[in-house]
């Protein structure tokens, strides 16, 4: 989900990229848009992409690799501001999130029950305070039937990254220190991991809404952000095409036919290790309309993340039974313009709010442009 804004690169350091001004990795924002697409069709209908929940754990890598990528030279340098940081991601994240949440709670106050607001409340207080994730978790599994009636339940994945943005600097301070932060990184990621495996079996519902057993895919990203930084390409052999495109298949396939195992489990890994794969060095999907498609689908992705989940959520309330497919239809189309405008009116103004120039005016204009995490 950033929540999960494409960071720049140095050319030195991908030098198989196709660069925008500023240096934006297309291939990421394609990865982005793909992920959120999934998402937008597990919400929609399960059946259409059985295993498209795990677009969120792409997302997780994505966005560990993206906000590492962008603060860990400052680090380094010495430079880093955590004020100017956390000031930064608000900028980024909050602006959309507060119209989102303007938005579904006009719908609610329609739509719900008086007893259902009172829950939509409670969930509105954990995403303020960037605690979704843990009322959540106390609320409900997310693949409980109940969680289906939660305009918010999205959120928790927003949290869970705030959550992470917040400790990371300092784990990558630590690292820098010791000139030892890719090994520590490995090591909070297999703590993570090894935690999230042995507790799976008997709490799920906790290692699927909580940090610490769900940072080790964010500390996935994080590595290879590292990687690339302090070993860029071709200092290092590059992966080789034939096996990232191998990468990419299994990813596809994982969100087409998931393995039939509890959540995050081994789905999730082969998620992560593929993403993982595609973040060193980068694919060129071409200039040709589905590439550029996707593309501009993982420019508005955070937006169309946030917008999606209420209307789906509002119609289980309206339903009764299943929710026609034509109007699952049409909510996909409403959700697609509303994160559009969203991308344009809200994300875009606040992002370009210091001078910056607008990220892109694509598919109204050309598709150059500049955007920062």
């Amino acid at each position: 989900t950033d929540s999960i804004a494409a960071a720049p690169s140095r050319e030195t350091s991908f030098p198989d990229i196709r660069l925008r001004t500023h240096a934006l990795r297309d291939d990421i924002q394609w990865l982005r848009g793909l992920s959120v697409l999934a998402v937008l069709f597990y919400h929609a209908d399960k059946s259409l992409l059985p295993g498209g929940y795990l677009g969120v754990d792409v997302f997780f890598v994505l966005s560990g690799f993206l906000i590492t990528r962008n603060i860990f030279p400052d680090i380094e340098r010495g430079t880093f501001s955590y004020a100017e940081f956390i000031a930064r991601r608000f900028r980024r994240l909050l602006p959309a999130c507060y119209a989102m949440l303007a938005f579904t709670t006009a719908l609610s106050c329609v739509l719900l029950t008086h007893d259902d607001l009172l829950g939509l409340i409670r969930q509105q207080a954990g995403t303020l305070t960037f605690a979704a994730n843990v009322v959540l978790w106390q609320q409900a599994g997310y693949f409980d039937a109940s969680s289906a009636l939660k305009p918010l339940l999205h959120t928790w994945s927003l949290s869970l990254e705030e959550q992470y943005y917040l400790v990371l600097p300092f784990l990558l301070g630590v690292g820098a220190a010791r000139r030892r932060p890719v090994a520590l990184l490995i090591a909070a990621l297999l703590v993570s991991l090894i935690a999230c495996l042995a507790i799976l079996p008997h709490k799920p519902s906790a290692t699927f809404f909580l940090l610490p057993f769900r940072a080790w895919e964010l500390l996935a990203g994080s590595v290879c952000a590292v990687l690339s930084l302090k070993h860029p390409f071709p200092s290092i052999p590059a992966i080789p095409a034939a096996a990232k495109f191998t990468a990419l298949a299994v990813l596809v396939g994982t969100l087409a036919f998931p393995p039939a195992t509890p959540h995050p489990g081994i789905g999730a890994l082969i998620a992560v290790l593929a993403t993982a794969v595609l973040m060193l060095g980068a694919i060129d999907f071409g200039t040709r309309a589905p590439a550029r498609a996707m593309i501009f689908l993982g420019d508005i992705s955070y937006s169309l993340y946030l917008v999606h989940w209420p209307l789906f959520a509002l119609a289980n309330h309206v339903y009764a039974d299943a929710v026609p497919f034509p109007v699952k239809a049409l909510l996909c189309a409403a959700a697609l313009i509303l994160a559009t405008l969203s991308w344009h009116f809200v994300e875009q103004p606040f992002r370009t709010a210091r001078g910056r120039p607008c990220a892109r005016p694509w598919p109204c204009g050309s598709r150059r442009g500049s955007r920062r995490a």
